[in-house]
């Protein structure tokens, strides 16, 4: 005579091996080199960040930035968070305060038109993420680095984006 929920009990022990399984399953077919992950999924990040590269100083979304990699949106942001530690918005923005420093240094210009030409769509948006990152103003970093550390590679001063090998 069998107890009550012992057949309950039974489906329960044969669905965690089933998810065990799949579990092992899944990491095996994705593990290919380094950093775990089918090389067919870290080239997609690579056109993905290529992309980024060339056209920061524009508006692109994760959306179409996802669609370049012929990755569904969510998958995209999953791979990207995993291969450079950071999300997609925060790689942009990175992209777009190293090129804002760049230009803070190296130019004359008006911060306002740098803020627009390093792709933030307002000043005042572009003020408040360059104090986020950086804990200080576009004003006072340009005052700070701009003379006194002209010499030095603006890569020095600028917030380190990852580097990832593109294939």
């Amino acid at each position: 005579q069998q107890r009550q929920g012992f057949l309950l009990a039974i489906k329960a022990c044969i669905l965690r091996l089933l998810v065990r399984l799949g579990r092992l399953y899944t990491r095996e077919v994705f593990m290919d080199g380094e950093d775990g992950l089918h090389a067919e999924h870290s080239r997609a990040i690579g056109r993905a960040l290529a992309y980024i590269d060339e056209h920061f100083r524009q508006q692109i979304g994760v959306d179409l930035v996802a669609e370049q990699a012929y990755l569904s949106k969510s998958y995209f942001c999953y791979l990207f968070k995993h291969l450079t530690g950071r999300t997609f918005l925060e790689y942009v923005q990175e992209k777009r305060l190293n090129h804002a420093c760049r230009m803070l240094i190296e130019t004359d210009s008006k911060i306002s038109d740098i803020a627009l030409a390093s792709g933030f769509t307002t000043v005042p948006h572009f003020n408040r993420v360059f104090k986020q990152k950086l804990a200080t103003s576009p004003r006072h970093y340009r005052k700070q680095y701009g003379t006194s550390m002209a010499a030095r590679s603006p890569s020095d001063l600028a917030i380190p984006v990852p580097s990832f090998p593109i294939p």
